[in-house]
């Protein structure tokens, strides 16, 4: 496609490769789509638990007015949901800077193209963490007026900075109107950064529908893992595997129906990545309506675990949507330039090899003391003993080696400027 502005016509692959910086990328491009996808599935899933969590505990402050079970619900569902928004923002910085480096031409062009909508997201997150912080540190479950306006004021902003997202990525989809956008069909110069030039609906729905369909799938974990908490009211977890499972089974379902209508509409549903990977979201899908059956059951945590599959799923049909979206004006980040520099991949690596390290000996120390009644104490147990003792040592030997590396690397670069 050509595009004409003051008298200089230019095709749209022209245009991708002008924007494209210059100065190239110091590695492989594949390796950095490929961590793209992993760390937009993780970031996804636990905005998924945010927005599923406070959504659902305001339906159970709701019903809290006659039902003692949904009531006591609602702190966990808060505190699930305020730390998961958390983690959310922790890993969305990854993906973030992925897509800025191999789409930087579609990066900052929808920054532009929508900069408020963009800029904004950030006081909207604050608004809705704090919103619900709040009601969280009240400690209420009564259905105040009060403790609604908290409710409305963090869902409102969550899903504000979900359009704003939605919006960042689904413009960059379309290069061939970039122009077109920007000046007005070529007349006049819109800088003003107020509009939302592209937005799909059933794509959007998709990932508000998984929200719930995640979160279900979460409540019913949650009752397995605690089934044997004598300290806990079982009548209480009961409740929760059943809120959980009423959750989760159609809202999977309206999750799959919505990204079919999304691709079938913009004509990817028969390419062999999105049909195959589709028909593997259905599977999960029906494994839950088939083994969803109780706390005891082992299938339950199996179940929240290919949830997590089902995020990555979609992670992995987004990207490819926006691969075969760039093939079509013969751009791709495979010929992006690259000069080659090992040192910046070698202290990313490091990084991630330390923190999971660290993860593991903290997540374990959580899994073993959310599994009993009382206070953990590994000294009791020597498998615990010797798995705590091994995991703090390989996080000890890691973390020096990474500040060696850390200081090492600054300090080469220092000299060698």
């Amino acid at each position: 496609m050509t595009t004409s502005v003051l008298g200089a016509s230019f095709t749209t692959e022209e245009l991708l490769r002008a924007l494209r910086y210059a100065g190239g990328i110091d590695f492989y491009p594949q390796v950095f789509q490929v961590l793209l996808v992993i760390f937009w599935g993780i970031h996804m899933f636990f905005i998924n638990l945010t927005i599923g969590n406070i959504v659902s505990s305001l339906v159970n402050l709701w019903r809290g007015r006659r039902l003692v079970l949904a009531k006591k619900m609602v702190v966990s569902q808060l505190r699930t949901g305020i730390i998961s928004l958390s983690l959310g923002i922790v890993f969305g910085v990854a993906p973030l800077l992925f897509t800025q480096t191999i789409y930087d031409e579609l990066w900052y062009t929808a920054n532009n193209l929508s900069a408020w909508i963009i800029v904004l997201f950030v006081p909207a997150i604050i608004f809705a963490y704090y919103a619900g912080y709040l009601f969280y540190l009240r400690k209420k479950q009564e259905p105040t007026l009060f403790n609604y306006l908290l409710y409305i004021v963090a869902i409102v902003f969550i899903i504000y900075g979900a359009v704003a997202m939605h919006t960042f990525t689904y413009e960059g989809l379309f290069p061939d109107k970039w122009v077109d956008w920007y000046t007005d069909g070529g007349t006049t110069m819109k800088s003003d950064g107020w509009h939302i030039y592209a937005f799909n609906v059933p794509r959007f729905l998709t990932f508000i529908f998984l929200s719930f369909f995640i979160t279900g799938l979460q409540h019913m974990a949650a009752s397995w893992f605690f089934k044997n908490r004598t300290d806990l009211e079982q009548e209480v977890l009961a409740y929760r595997f059943r809120f959980g499972k009423r959750m989760a089974l159609p809202f999977g379902l309206l999750t799959i129906a919505s990204w079919l209508i999304y691709v079938t509409l913009d004509g990817w549903i028969m390419h062999p990545v999105i049909y195959w990977l589709t028909l593997a979201l259905v599977l999960i899908w029906l494994l839950t309506v088939r083994f969803a059956r109780s706390p005891e059951s082992l299938w339950t945590p199996v179940l929240f675990a290919l949830g997590f599959v089902f995020v990555e799923i979609l992670s992995v049909e987004r990207e490819a949507i926006r691969v075969l979206t760039l093939a079509r004006f013969n751009h791709t980040i495979a010929d992006y330039p690259v000069y080659l520099n090992v040192l910046g991949p070698i202290l990313f690596f490091g990084t991630m090899l330390t923190l999971g390290t660290f993860l593991f000996y903290v997540l374990y120390g959580v899994y073993k003391a959310g599994r009993q009644t009382g206070v953990f104490d590994p000294e009791t147990n020597p498998r615990s003993k010797s798995v705590s003792q091994g995991a703090a040592r390989l996080t000890l030997i890691l973390f020096t080696l990474w500040q060696i590396a850390f200081w090492g690397i600054g300090l080469y670069a220092v000299m060698r400027s």
